[in-house]
């Protein structure tokens, strides 16, 4: 609990593996907000919930291809440590793209 309001909990469900658009096809959130989360404020935690039913549709349960690399995690999360602020889902996006595969 923080301030006395509950804190969002993470939609991870402990079967993390990237498919090809590093997107975690266990808790279809992508690896930016993966990494991010435990820094993100309730707005944006708020935010990658509401996608998650929409990424589910489109994904349905399709496999993990990759298992999120010591290397990935690395480098999304030096990309994230540079910014003060979490980037906001459309930054993410932006960001994502722009990430090593």
């Amino acid at each position: 609990m923080k301030d006395g309001r509950k804190m969002i909990q993470s939609p991870c469900i402990a079967k993390c593996g990237l498919n090809d658009d590093d997107m975690c096809m266990g808790c279809y959130r992508n690896l930016d907000e993966i990494v991010a989360w435990s820094g993100a404020d309730d707005a944006f935690k708020a935010h990658v919930w509401q996608l998650i039913p929409q990424r589910e549709n489109a994904l349905g349960h399709g496999e993990n291809n990759h298992i999120i690399s010591q290397k990935k995690w690395q480098a999304a999360s030096d990309h994230i440590s540079q910014n003060i602020n979490p980037p906001t889902p459309k930054e993410f996006n932006h960001q994502r793209n722009k990430m090593p595969k």
